[in-house]
């Protein structure tokens, strides 16, 4: 058989050119990417925003106005008072477990939180000069690898948080239990005040500690507003407390940071072991533009309801189109977005039933409108679609509330989070 060489020449040349126009068209399209990432960095610089874990860095404060340098004494001693506590909880029965997450502790966890603040009188007192510091640096190692940075240095400062807050929730249900209702309400006002504090640190997942530890701090203060009267100066300093959790401005700190933190880690990519995939494979630094861009959307709608029909549309979009490591974050970036608004929505809730039961004190029976709260319009509104909170009158109390993630009114259910909201157990 005669082999066509002319026309394998042919093929080969044909081939040739295909592949050179490729390669051509691949240099093309990765010197944009690259252009479009340096054009997006420099913007960025320029407007002074971060674009690296050091460009989080702050200068350094006087250790005594830092309230990080008296919860990390309270550290050690706040651990074994968990520890404590944690013990007798373990050999709880499951219905005493579920109770005392309803903040309604059986005798034998009430008195091992006795025992526990008083095997360490000295936590209380520092936990109080940490909450009455005007400042907050958590001297986190912004030197340190992206890695490094979240794993270790992040995650020690959130267990010392956390346990923070579980001391002060058994000091809280303590005092409740011994009938000192403005001494608990007392407590509760340290956990808003420390949640300010803890604001400072960067990072979408520090944001979505925080709102846990504000959580907490809610259903405490909800336990104890729900457990009978306070003193009527003390509700005025929790609303002023309550106006001041202003968790869209913290939800655009911790996007600013996070940018700045997804932008260093992409740079560690392009110099460590894959810099040479990622230098020369556009889709890197296309998916670092999504990246880049998500976060700048994150900034610039902070202040839109959940249910903003551009928001959603956005995200979606990002789903469908972003590159693989952008679509592996919005999960967890969407499951943020959740805690924020249904925490925020019982911020508002607590607010209203905060006001609600001041009239009352003062002999008001009827069931109020909202423009008889003495609040300002924003906080009776629900964060989730932006319409009015629902006030309902039941046989145990007051229940409020607003739409849940499926954006229709469900009636109140709490329990199941259809609705978000506040309402006796």
């Amino acid at each position: 058989m005669k082999i066509p060489w002319r026309r394998l020449k042919f093929l080969a040349l044909g081939l040739g050119l295909v592949i050179g126009l490729g390669l051509i068209y691949w240099a093309v399209a990765n010197a944009r990417a690259a252009a479009r990432v340096a054009e997006k960095i420099a913007a960025l610089r320029a407007a002074g925003e971060p674009t690296s874990l050091m460009d989080l860095r702050r200068e350094p404060i006087p250790p005594e106005t830092n309230a990080m340098t008296y919860l990390d004494q309270a550290a050690p001693a706040a651990k074994a008072m968990v520890s404590a506590v944690d013990d007798v909880e373990e050999k709880a029965t499951e219905e005493e477990q579920n109770a005392f997450e309803e903040n309604r502790p059986s005798p034998a966890i009430l008195a091992a939180m006795r025992e526990a603040l008083a095997a360490h009188p000295e936590v209380m007192p520092l936990i109080e000069r940490a909450a009455a510091c005007p400042d907050f640096d958590p001297q986190l190692d912004y030197s340190a690898k992206t890695h490094d940075f979240l794993v270790k240095a992040m995650q020690e400062r959130f267990s010392a948080l956390r346990n923070v807050w579980r001391v002060l929730r058994y000091r809280a249900l303590v005092q409740l239990a011994d009938g000192q209702r403005d001494d608990a309400l007392r407590t509760c006002l340290l956990m808003f005040r420390l949640a300010r504090h803890a604001d400072q640190q960067p990072l979408l997942l520090n944001f979505l500690v925080t709102t846990a530890l504000r959580l907490i701090s809610i259903r405490v203060t909800e336990t104890v507003l729900y457990a009978g009267p306070v003193a009527t100066e003390l509700r005025t300093v929790l609303e002023e407390e309550l106006g001041r959790q202003d968790l869209a401005h913290s939800w655009r700190e911790a996007s600013r940071s996070d940018r700045a933190y997804g932008t260093e880690y992409f740079h560690e990519m392009a110099e460590g072991p894959m810099g040479m995939t990622y230098r020369q494979l556009p889709m890197f630094k296309n998916d670092q533009c999504d990246y880049l861009d998500l976060l700048d959307f994150c900034i610039q709608t902070s202040d839109r309801p959940f249910a903003d029909e551009k928001v959603q549309d956005e995200l979606a979009r990002v789903e469908r189109e972003a590159g693989t490591l952008t679509r592996l974050m919005l999960p967890a970036l969407n499951a943020t977005r959740v805690s924020r608004f249904r925490t925020e929505t019982l911020l508002h809730a607590l607010r209203m039933l905060n006001a609600i039961q001041r009239r009352e004190q003062a002999g008001e029976v009827n069931e109020p409108r909202l423009d008889e709260l003495g609040l300002p319009a924003v906080a009776t509104r629900d964060p989730v679609n932006g319409e009015p909170l629902q006030i309902k009158k039941t046989p145990q109390g007051w229940l409020i509330y607003g739409v849940g993630t499926n954006l229709k009114d469900d009636g109140g259910q709490l329990r199941d989070l259809s609705d978000f909201g506040i309402g006796p157990k």
